[in-house]
């Protein structure tokens, strides 16, 4: 079915579908760009802040051989994380002074967001939707200009690159070329380390090529940086910069309401912050497991190439509909036996989402959602579509209680009315964020679709 032209024929049903992504995505946009006003004004030093260490710890461990334990730039908290492998794509960088340096690695990380950019329209495309040049422009907007993003193009990360090495390990896997997914979701993980929990899906997929892919690529990679800079470095990163990550004392006694990290350990903590922290990875774990688990069922093994017809699109045999669908047959996504080719992007949303706040993570990590979830607010139909853009709208506003009481401070009426807004949205936003309540609507919206496509097939 064409949903640009809403499947009927009915005018109102052509911008209906569109609506609601175009009101998440310029949203988030406007959110971004209020971002990068405020970074431009009252904190331009922090421009190139990440690319810096990331240049600097290039230059130190090419000169000293260590790189691990103190900031290279010499501003407290400001390490480099990664495994010395990633390193050796930095190196070229110390030719050049910083700055140039850093407009370079812009450039190159734009060139990214565009390939991702193109991974999603096609992605959507395939599936029967046709996009306006309006559609692609908000979303090539939002992968580059979003308040997921903007940090990071801001700040100089490699956020975008393993966005696009986890949209590519997806359809690469989707149309059954297992071997180039495993080595995209290797390389994917390889900065941040828990992407590698996508895992999960590899296995529930039983694509078990994309495992040793993945394998093989990660400990490759791995392996060369320990021959390249030695077992020393290895180990000091393991021990100083991994494992600290896995702290669970970070959330005893609650996680402090100005904290930016996102995570259901968060309200876990602050509903028992008398309890041993460690019980909250087990907390999570219970609440996220369930979900995901319910979620992955009836997935299947095969490649999107053999569940729709051979094209992944809209062919006559697809489960997409196609241009032959008449008007006594079901509607993808609502009708009876039909999940109109959605079970599997939800599944992988899912799946993402659950890693995602499964640990504690930073907001700027939503970008490696963006597949599929920039796809899904245009292919989302039927039941839970609703709460899914709404929890899609309220994660571009990655706030937390601070910025309520900053924003309360600096405009009216001020006195007693904001005292009373704060004793009512200050527990709100100690409990959690708008992010974090965002997911949860997000996946309510995924189970409701999930039961209620399952319903209607029995």
């Amino acid at each position: 079915m064409d949903r640009s032209t809403g499947g009927d024929g009915t005018p109102g049903s052509h911008d209906s579908p569109h609506r609601g992504a175009r009101v998440v995505l310029a949203a988030g946009i406007l959110a971004g760009l209020v971002y990068l006003a405020h970074k431009l004004s009252a904190e331009a030093w922090m421009v190139g802040i990440d690319f810096r260490v990331y240049r600097a710890a290039a230059e130190t461990i090419l000169s000293t051989g260590q790189v691990y334990g103190s900031s290279p730039i010499g501003i407290p908290g400001m390490t480099y994380r990664y495994p010395p492998v990633v390193l050796l794509g930095f190196a070229p960088s110390v030719l050049v002074p910083w700055r140039v340096g850093y407009v370079l690695h812009t450039l190159v990380v734009l060139a990214a967001s565009l390939g991702l950019t193109g991974v999603l329209v096609r992605y959507v495309t395939r599936r029967g939707v046709e996009l306006t040049r309006l559609d692609e422009l908000l979303v090539a907007a939002f992968v580059v200009c979003s308040a997921h993003a903007m940090p990071s193009m801001v700040f100089g990360q490699v956020n975008h690159f393993v966005a696009l090495g986890v949209a590519a390990g997806f359809v690469w896997l989707e149309s059954g070329r297992e071997t180039r997914a495993g080595a995209a979701f290797a390389l994917a993980a390889l900065p941040k380390v828990f992407p590698a929990a996508v895992g999960v899906w590899l296995l529930r997929r039983r694509a078990y090529r994309a495992v040793v892919s993945a394998l093989a690529t990660g400990f490759g990679l791995l392996g060369l940086g320990l021959v390249v800079f030695g077992p020393a470095v290895s180990r000091r990163w393991v021990t100083e910069e991994l494992l600290a990550r896995l702290r669970p004392e970070l959330f005893a006694g609650g996680l402090p309401p100005s904290s930016h990290l996102l995570t259901v350990r968060r309200p876990l903590s602050v509903l028992f912050p008398t309890v041993d922290p460690t019980l909250y990875t087990l907390g999570a774990l219970v609440l996220l497991a369930p979900v995901l688990g319910y979620l992955l069922l009836d997935v299947g093994t095969g490649s999107d190439v053999d569940r729709t017809g051979g094209t992944g699109s809209t062919g006559g045999t697809g489960s997409t509909g196609g241009a032959g669908a008449t008007e006594d047959e079901p509607k993808p996504g609502v009708g009876p036996g039909d999940d109109g080719g959605l079970a599997r992007p939800v599944a992988i949303f899912g799946t993402l989402a659950s890693i995602l706040l499964f640990f504690p993570t930073s907001p700027l990590y939503v970008v490696y959602l963006y597949f599929p979830l920039v796809a899904l607010l245009y292919l989302f139909e039927g039941p839970g579509r609703s709460l899914f853009l709404a929890g899609a709208f309220l994660l571009n506003f990655p706030a937390h209680r601070n910025d309520l009481v900053l924003v309360l401070s600096e405009t009216p009426p001020g006195g007693a009315v904001d005292s009373a807004i704060l004793t009512v949205l200050g527990p709100v936003f100690t409990l959690g964020s708008p992010m974090l309540y965002g997911f949860v609507l997000l996946l309510a919206g995924c189970v409701r679709w999930r039961y209620c496509t399952s319903s209607s097939r029995q």
